[in-house]
């Protein structure tokens, strides 16, 4: 007999009853449910939309247990729109993803102040320890079955049962046709017993969520070897709503005139210098958010790079208000664990907001300043917290700096402020193609409410020395800020793209600055050229005199009404201060006309004389001009007003 032939045969056939054995393995079923913690509003402007919690519950399952290994599976979470949840640099592993802040808990670790006398160190009171996206996709962090008082926990080795197994594990995100899902590799799956229920977590999925309802459909598939699996009863769930979040308004005052200078008088503005009202309205309740939850009632407490602002239930409790993790930009922050250069779940600043100008006077002409902080109108302080970024619900919105840098850039002091009744305005820095933009950061929060901020802009100029130009306007645009494609350096020096960010304003621009000449108009009540009869008219600059009066130059267009009228206004040209316009009625191209003249002269001090003869030197008479002081004519109850 060939014993080597038969030993063969004897392996290949153990090999082949091994493989159909391993086939065969049909693991038990934990049924769970999925659903949302919330399903929050998210704006449908933004590009890193942070959704609510998905969570996993497991409050059945097979109730043999024993002290091997955890049984593993795969958790996948297709979410149908892309995912932007920040992505470390380094794959995890060839062709398999990039790290993410996404995040999987279990068991809801860090959820109560108290230990449970019955199970201390597991679960609820666990502290949070981290499997990397690296180590779980290599096999999974450790993790084994064990009892502690009649309570299934997980335990970091074997026996005896031991806290401190991994129960936060790091999501896998990828790019390209992929980039709409999270996957976490190598979960352990342990039956929840008799004495309580398995929860898993899925938190700091950030989304863009275009109109598109983001539904989070998951995808469970187990190991191999696995004996028991994660059996859903439901695999889709709606993981947020977007709607439209802002809606933005200018409401300027209607012109800047040349009339008077609009100076700062003592580095304190007038009711002369009210310009516009830049508005940003929420469409509904928390659209504007601070950086993270502010967790003491101090200065940039809302700002703060502390500890894990986010307890896995996605909530804290002052007094007697629970703030949920949507009031803020942040996640579910584990710092010291970076993903994409950044503490996991830390946004880069609270909602930002930004006036993006164009067309801009120059400084030489004209200088405009915006509110520092927002403002109940022009001349009205708010009611401000007692320190920004604390716990107060008062909207408050603080200056960051101006220019696309200050759109993630850290805040910067104010330079070259000007105060009008306590409000503190600073001027808007003009670039060289007139070009301009001002960024402020949300601080405070109502979040019972849908909250406006508003922020005054004002002008100083002089109508003496280089005054701006008639005619001229400027605009405005309003939106979100960082707009997509901005990067920031983040604490640790790692350029990423910023977290929150937006698309670019939709509003249309809006003309917030429109210099109005300083007209003179001057009414002749009767000129003639009919039957022989002729009329001179003369029209006087006298912004020139011995009194120091600093004059300007314009033009003027006279209109007539009566027989025979041109449709047209004759235009004078430009008169400048100290000179004369004179001419004829049939010098300017009228013929047979009997009626009256209104002459609207671009410039202050302008008067006027008229002279008709008969042509026969029998009969002459002149007259001055009425200066139409009157500003309501057409509209006004009360008659005119003239002068000489």
């Amino acid at each position: 007999m060939n014993f080597r032939r038969v030993l063969t045969a004897l392996a290949l056939v153990a090999v082949f009853t091994a493989l159909a054995s391993a086939q065969t393995i049909t693991p038990t079923p934990i049924t769970c449910t999925v659903s949302a913690a919330t399903a929050p509003s998210v704006r449908s402007e933004g590009i890193t939309e942070k959704l609510g919690d998905l969570l996993i519950s497991c409050p059945s399952g097979p109730s043999v247990l024993d002290t091997t290994p955890a049984d593993r599976a795969m958790i996948s979470v297709n979410f149908g729109v892309p995912v932007t949840s920040r992505k470390d640099a380094a794959e995890v592993a060839a062709g398999k993803g990039y790290a993410s802040e996404a995040l999987l808990l279990i068991d809801e670790p860090n959820t109560v102040s108290a230990a449970n006398s019955a199970v201390p160190g597991y679960g609820q009171n666990s502290t949070i320890t981290l499997c990397t996206a690296a180590a779980a996709y290599a096999g999974g962090c450790p993790a084994f079955k064990q009892t502690v008082n009649n309570f299934y926990v997980m335990s970091s080795v074997a026996a005896p049962a031991t806290p401190g197994a991994a129960n936060a594990y790091q999501g896998v995100g990828f790019t390209g046709t992929s980039n709409s899902k999270v996957t976490f590799y190598n979960v352990p799956v342990i039956a929840p017993g008799p004495n309580a229920a398995r929860t898993y977590r899925i938190a700091n999925v950030r989304v863009t969520p275009g109109a598109s309802a983001p539904t989070a459909t998951l995808t469970i598939t187990a190991s191999a070897s696995s004996a028991t699996t994660l059996s859903l009863s439901n695999n889709g769930v709606a993981a947020a709503t977007p709607s439209t979040s802002l809606t933005t308004a200018v409401t300027p005052v209607g012109g800047v005139s040349l009339c008077t200078s609009a100076l700062a008088t003592g580095g304190v503005l007038t009711d002369v210098n009210r310009l516009a009202i830049l508005s940003f309205t929420e469409n509904f309740n928390n659209a504007f958010k601070t950086r993270v939850v502010p967790q003491a009632n101090a200065l940039g407490a809302s700002s703060a790079n502390g500890a894990a602002q986010i307890v896995a239930s996605g909530s804290y409790v002052f007094g007697a208000t629970t703030i949920t993790s949507a009031t803020s930009e942040s996640g579910l922050v584990l710092t010291g664990v970076p993903a994409g250069g950044v503490d996991i779940g830390l946004a880069d600043t609270g909602t930002r907001l930004k006036a993006v100008f164009a067309s801009l006077p120059s400084t030489t002409n004209a200088t405009i300043y915006v509110s520092v902080t927002n403002v109940s109108d022009y001349g009205t302080a708010l009611t401000v917290p007692v320190a920004a970024g604390n716990q107060e619900s008062a909207p408050f919105a603080t200056y960051v700096g101006q220019g696309a840098a200050a759109e993630t850039g850290a805040p910067v002091a104010p330079a070259g402020t000007v105060t009008i009744n306590g409000i503190t305005a600073v001027p808007v820095t003009r670039g060289v193609t007139g070009a301009g933009e001002v960024v402020w950061e949300v601080v405070n929060v109502d979040r019972a409410a849908a909250d406006t901020l508003k922020f005054a802009v004002y002008v100083v100029y002089s109508n003496a020395t280089n005054p701006p130009t008639a005619g001229t306007t400027a605009t405005v645009t309003l939106g979100y800020a960082a707009t997509n494609g901005d990067a920031t350096t983040t604490p640790v020096g790692v350029t990423t793209t910023a977290v929150p960010r937006f698309v670019a304003p939709t509003a249309s621009a809006a003309t917030f600055y429109n210099v109005l000449p300083c007209q003179t108009s001057l009414l002749f009540p009767y000129v003639t050229n009919v039957a022989g009869w002729e009329t001179g008219v003369a029209i006087s600059n006298t912004g020139a005199d011995p009194l120091n009066t600093v004059g300007s130059a314009g033009t003027c267009a006279l209109s007539f009404y009566g027989d025979n009228a041109p449709t047209a206004a004759v235009s004078v040209a430009s008169l400048a201060a100290g000179k004369t316009y004179a001419n004829t009625l049939g010098g300017m191209g009228l013929v047979n006309f009997q009626g009256y003249m209104v002459a609207v002269c671009n410039f202050k001090y302008a008067h006027g004389f008229a002279f008709i003869n008969d042509g026969k030197q029998n009969m002459a008479m002149g007259y001055l001009s009425l200066v139409m002081t009157g500003t309501g004519r057409g509209t006004s109850l009360l008659g005119e007003a003239f002068q000489q």
